[in-house]
């Protein structure tokens, strides 16, 4: 019987059980992907759309000292 019961429980409920036995783990091994994954795709959608992070250190340093010297 004890072998037949996984079969028929879903496994969030042994997720959660193993959650609250090792409390503060669980959490973190459960939230930290999450928050790695949230982090990765801001900084995607960052560099992808802002022209100071797309562009070559070359380029950047052009732009700058156009600026700096007046004929932007």
């Amino acid at each position: 019987m004890p072998v037949a019961i996984p079969a028929i429980m879903p496994t969030s409920i042994f997720m959660y059980n193993g959650m609250l036995a090792m409390f503060p783990f669980g959490l973190i091994f459960i939230l930290l992907p999450i928050k790695l994954i949230g982090i990765y795709f801001i900084e995607k959608q960052i560099y992808t759309n802002n022209a100071f992070f797309s562009k070559t250190i070359y380029e950047r340093d052009i732009s700058f000292s156009c600026n700096a010297s007046g004929n932007a």
